[in-house]
């Protein structure tokens, strides 16, 4: 991993994400100290291919709460996930 970005919420809820050369983003329970259940970001190695190694990565919530990761990868491209569905909410 060579990028981590770690989001905490006031009611105890940790996530904390890593991206790296492989062009995936895992998302790790920080509480349960363990990697989240589900699939690493972006489903399937097609996805990972085109996002290319992750060079940014930072980690928050958006007003309504919901926790995010942006992520920057070598394709140019900077992507909203959001870490509870694991669907890209946004793309510039």
């Amino acid at each position: 991993m060579e990028r981590v970005a770690v989001r905490g919420a006031a009611g105890g809820d940790r996530r904390e994400a890593a991206g790296g050369a492989d062009g995936r983003i895992r998302i790790w329970d920080g509480g349960a100290g363990g990697e989240a259940d589900g699939p690493p970001l972006p489903d399937g190695p097609e996805g990972a291919a085109r996002l290319g190694r992750v060079t940014a990565l930072a980690a928050g919530e958006l007003d309504s709460g919901e926790a995010i990761a942006v992520s920057g990868g070598l394709d140019g491209a900077v992507r909203v996930w959001n870490l509870t569905t694991r669907q890209v909410i946004g793309v510039r």
